[in-house]
């Protein structure tokens, strides 16, 4: 088949919901599947090339960040992607379309359904649907609430990740339709898995992942700041980037633990791989999660797992 993905975030953008996407076009590309990618050029990318069987187009919109992005830049992705897909379907016909997150990509698929009749899918990530996180999300899935449940009708299969989120759009869309399918989700066991020989001499802590007000940061760190008198030469890895990164940073010099935290920014696969054989214990205090890729990853590579 020849598959069409939509996603605003591959690769090196955005975080599990990006390799999540990336993990399905390859393996696909695998099985024999002709698979193009749409996402979003971010600096130092190539705008089209072939990646590990997948031809790659990245399309330049407002995206600033690589670990987020915001209304505005999803609007002016899914403007321009609209328009680059009128004149790319002309030439290039698919047998179905792959959107992640219905909004933007879903509203991207639900065009091109209206202008080329290409059917698609919706893959969602949590919280593009409501009422995923209200305590952040209300005001958007309020104001986007119509939008939203005519593009998940419109769609052939709408896939989610947990018995959760199935419980949580059957109820969006007025009950079991029968188009919502639950496919959790998975690791590569070739790549992680425990190796003991890694594990380092001091009692070390992880925490993977954005710095936003969703992986609720600052409760894990008060943890350690109570955690410290109890427990020698602890160790602590911050891996990841986000907006509350300096409110962080503050913390930690205020009180006084500037040498026990390490602030490690975005590592690679490899990187993240070797931070999770060698850490004792993987901290995850989100205030809510569709189905969490750092976590199963973590308890892929052998982690003790605290939420």
């Amino acid at each position: 088949m020849k598959l069409l993905v939509l996603n605003y975030e591959y690769p090196p953008l955005g975080g599990g919901a990006g390799f999540i996407c990336k993990n399905i076009a390859e393996g696909l590309a695998v099985l024999g599947h002709d698979i193009t990618v749409l996402t979003t050029y971010y600096d130092g990318t190539e705008t089209t090339c072939i990646e590990n069987g997948v031809r790659v187009i990245r399309l330049k919109s407002r995206r600033k960040d690589i670990f987020q992005s915001n209304v505005r830049e999803m609007l002016s992705w899914m403007i321009t992607a609209r328009r680059f897909l009128k004149k790319h379907l002309q030439t290039e016909k698919y047998d179905l379309c792959f959107a992640n997150f219905a909004l933007p990509c879903g509203e991207v698929a639900y065009s091109m359904k209206e202008m080329y009749h290409l059917p698609y899918t919706i893959i969602s990530h949590g919280h593009d649907i409501p009422w995923f996180f209200p305590e952040q999300m209300m005001w958007y899935h309020a104001a986007c609430y119509h939008w939203i449940r005519k593009i998940c009708m419109q769609s052939e299969r709408n896939y989610v990740q947990s018995n959760e989120m199935l419980t949580n759009i059957n109820a969006f869309l007025g009950g079991t339709t029968g188009k919502n399918k639950l496919i959790y989700n998975g690791w590569n066991r070739d790549k992680f898995f425990p190796d003991e020989s890694k594990r380092a001499e001091k009692f070390t802590i992880l925490f993977a992942g954005r710095l936003v007000l969703q992986k609720d940061p600052m409760t894990f760190l008060k943890a350690v700041e109570i955690a410290r008198h109890k427990i020698p030469n602890l160790e602590v890895h911050i891996v990841g980037d986000g907006k509350m990164r300096p409110k962080m940073e503050e913390f930690v010099k205020k009180n006084g633990m500037e040498s026990m935290f390490l602030f490690k920014n975005w590592l690679s696969k490899p990187e993240i791989i070797a931070e999770y054989q060698s850490a004792s214990l993987t901290v995850m205090p989100s205030l809510a999660e569709g189905m969490s890729m750092a976590l199963l990853e973590a308890l892929a590579c052998g982690q003790y797992v605290s939420m």
